[in-house]
């Protein structure tokens, strides 16, 4: 039943790769092969770590994936921390931000990106302070970067945020790894993002 029959290839080992198909009927006659050529490329994983220092601070990461933008599906963040961006039968290609890293939501000081299989453009790296608890005052926010399992030198300064404000830190261009460091300061409110602290009225 040529209709109902599918074959499928999923590379484990980069390089390149020949694939040949012949037919043969009731009586054993085998067609001529066709073949394709497939390029298996290695696969180049993200993570990317947020971290501050006070825990009086609540701090969000934003990663925003290819053609996405500020706090819709596209933005992976702790509204959205498992969103599906591949093929719907593939998890490694959805990305996870953990929340609640250490534990405890009063001490928390860190969040985490990940992403195991990432599609081909541009990712986009944001801080948003959410919080602060009433101090009115604003903490130092850091990031550390991986690509491909191997941690990548970031050449950002720390950046001290106040409540609403957004740091665009860097883009990422996959799947060559290029990090573009933008170390812009901007807001919530002007990215466009939904009202979610009655702070954050700047």
């Amino acid at each position: 039943d040529a209709e109902g029959t599918q074959v499928g290839l999923r590379p484990n080992v980069a390089g390149t790769w020949l694939i040949e198909l012949t037919v043969e009927d009731e009586r054993t006659r085998r067609s001529h092969p066709s073949a394709v050529v497939i390029q298996a490329v290695p696969s180049a994983s993200l993570r990317v770590l947020l971290d501050w220092n006070d825990s009086g601070h609540d701090l969000d990461l934003h990663v925003v994936g290819p053609q996405g933008g500020y706090f819709v599906q596209s933005d992976c963040h702790y509204a959205n921390p498992n969103p599906g961006w591949g093929s719907p039968d593939l998890v490694s290609d959805d990305p996870r931000v953990g929340e609640d890293v250490n534990g405890n939501i009063e001490q928390r000081l860190e969040e985490q990106f990940t992403l195991s299989e990432t599609l081909s453009g541009t990712y986009t790296v944001l801080v948003h302070h959410f919080n602060d608890r009433g101090q009115d005052a604003g903490t130092r926010a850091r990031l550390l970067l991986w690509i491909g399992g191997r941690p990548h030198e970031l050449f950002l300064p720390d950046r001290s945020l106040r409540v609403g404000e957004v740091w665009r830190a860097f883009t990422v261009g996959m799947p060559g790894g290029l990090v573009n460091e933008i170390d812009q300061l901007t807001t919530h409110a002007l990215l466009g993002g939904p009202p979610v602290n009655v702070r954050e009225t700047f």
